[in-house]
C-alpha cells in the first residue's frame, strides 16, 4: 500500500552485507503529465544505518553529480549525464541514452528494467583484484523480475545464456538475453576503452552474487 505517495518499494542486496531501498515517489498535484514523479533510493550498510545521500533526476535530461560519500544517482526518463565522484557509488541512468561516470571508488551501474539500454560507461574499472574498488555491472534485478522474482537461475557456469560482452572498436559493448535462450540479444551499454582479453563484474542475483565475464 502507498505511504505518503511512495510506492513500490525494492530491496536488493549489496557486496559486504549492506542494501539499497527503492521506491518511487509520486507528486499528486501533477497526476496529468507525471512530471512530478522519481525513482528514490537510500543505501544501507550491515547494521542497517543509513550511507551516502540519493539524488534523483525527473524525466528530462539532467546532470546529476554525486558528493563525497558512496551516493545513489538515477536518471529517470531522459538522455542524462550521472558523474559519482569520490566513494562507492550506484548510477541508474533509467531510461534513455545515458552518459555514466563512477568516478573513483568501486561503482555499480545498476540496471532493472529492460528497456534501459544504449547507455555509454566512460570509466568502467576492469582490475578485478578482489577489493570493494572493483566496479561491477548489476543486472540482478532485471533478471529476477524475467524469472518471476523466484532468483537463482542464473550461475556463474550459465552466465554466457545471459550476459555477454563483445569488443567494438576500442570499446567493449555489454548484451544481455533475458530469457537465456542465447538469441535475442539485446545491447546495455558501451564500456569506453575496454577491450578484448579483458573481464567485466556482474551482478546476477539480486543476493549479490556474481560472475566474471570475459570480453570476447
Amino acid at each position: 500500500f502507498p505511504n505518503n505517495n511512495q510506492y513500490y518499494p525494492a530491496i536488493t542486496a549489496l557486496d559486504g552485507g549492506g542494501f539499497v531501498v527503492t521506491w518511487y515517489s509520486f507528486d499528486a498535484q501533477q497526476p496529468e503529465d507525471q512530471s512530478g514523479t522519481a525513482i528514490k533510493a537510500r543505501i544501507f550498510d550491515a547494521a542497517g544505518n543509513l550511507v551516502g545521500d540519493s539524488l534523483t533526476g525527473d524525466e528530462g535530461a539532467n546532470t546529476i553529480i554525486g558528493l563525497g560519500a558512496d551516493d545513489t544517482l538515477i536518471g529517470l526518463g531522459g538522455d542524462d549525464s550521472l558523474l559519482g565522484g569520490l566513494g562507492d557509488d550506484i548510477l541508474n541512468g533509467g531510461l534513455g541514452a545515458d552518459i555514466l561516470t563512477g568516478g573513483d571508488g568501486g561503482d555499480t551501474f545498476l540496471y532493472t528494467d529492460i528497456g534501459e539500454a544504449d547507455d555509454i560507461i566512460t570509466d568502467f574499472d576492469v582490475s578485478l583484484d578482489g577489493n570493494s574498488d572493483d566496479d561491477q555491472i548489476d543486472i540482478g534485478a532485471l533478471l529476477d523480475a524475467a524469472f518471476g522474482g523466484s532468483g537463482d537461475e542464473v550461475s556463474a557456469a550459465s552466465v554466457e545464456n545471459y550476459v555477454r560482452v563483445t569488443e567494438s572498436g576500442s570499446d567493449a559493448v555489454i548484451s544481455i538475453n533475458a530469457d537465456g535462450a542465447g538469441t535475442d540479444w539485446q545491447d546495455v551499454a558501451t564500456l569506453s576503452g575496454v577491450s578484448m582479453g579483458e573481464t567485466i563484474k556482474v551482478v546476477v542475483d539480486e543476493d549479490g552474487s556474481y560472475a566474471d565475464v570475459a570480453v570476447a
